[in-house]
């Protein structure tokens, strides 16, 4: 679930103005309405959201992690740790099935792909599979998920990394050069099964973000990927993200 469940209102965090006494207040309200939303608000998964409104920032090393910002990341990281959902691609390091996840889940709500996943990958296993199986096949496993162009590009994608000796590219350029591949599909391919330390960031990220730093007022990117860079926990992007 996202980490987020119950934070509705830019209200609930007021733009910083004592330093670490207000710092406190908020982590105080996140951590109430982590517990108090977190089994009745309906979150919806990170990866349940429509493509067009994610944002991306690109690969880049880390700032330091400030002292305030520890507690923060000690909370959210807490809460997902208890209360993290069970989902099939959250099990596996393996980049080809973390690749099929992510192409499934965009712009697909996470209880329909969760049937196809299973299916899709009982079908064509490994990306060997996949680049060999006849396309009118491939879509007929795909049937239901919506936007086939995806499928086809997936074979695609299959068929590129076939033609390196089944090696799964390894930086954020390399991934990019994939068919159908684009920014934030290939930082989530290294964060998830190569715990990369990556900035990704959906609208739930940086709506969070921006109101428990920020208040109401509302921030260049440049600002919230310098945020978010600062708050990554390094060594742990699968659990962050």
């Amino acid at each position: 679930p996202s980490p987020f469940a119950g934070i509705r209102s830019a209200a609930m965090f007021p733009a910083a103005r004592r330093g670490n006494v207000n710092q406190s207040r908020q982590l105080r309200t996140l951590q109430h309405a982590l517990g108090a939303g977190g089994a009745s608000a309906g979150p919806r998964q990170r990866r349940d959201l429509e493509l067009g409104n994610r944002k991306v920032f690109p690969s880049a090393r880390c700032s330091p992690i400030m002292d305030q910002q520890r507690p923060f990341q000690r909370t959210l990281l807490s809460w997902y740790a208890h209360n993290k959902r069970s989902l099939p691609w959250r099990r596996t390091h393996d980049p080809y099935k973390i690749l099929v996840s992510e192409v499934m889940l965009q712009q697909t709500q996470v209880d329909r792909v969760k049937g196809h996943y299973a299916r899709f990958l009982k079908a064509f296993p490994t990306a060997q599979k996949l680049a060999r199986a006849k396309p009118a096949k491939v879509l007929k496993l795909w049937s239901g998920l919506g936007y086939n162009r995806r499928a086809l590009l997936l074979q695609r994608t299959a068929q590129a990394i076939m033609r390196r000796g089944g090696e799964f590219p390894r930086t954020q350029h390399e991934l990019q050069a994939l068919p159908g591949i684009g920014p934030y599909t290939a930082g989530a391919i290294l964060a998830f099964a190569f715990n990369r330390d990556v900035v990704l960031a959906d609208t739930n990220v940086v709506r969070v973000i921006e109101r428990f730093f920020f208040g109401t007022r509302r921030q260049e990117f440049s600002t919230l990927w310098k945020k978010l860079g600062n708050l990554l926990p390094s060594g742990n992007a699968r659990n962050w993200y």
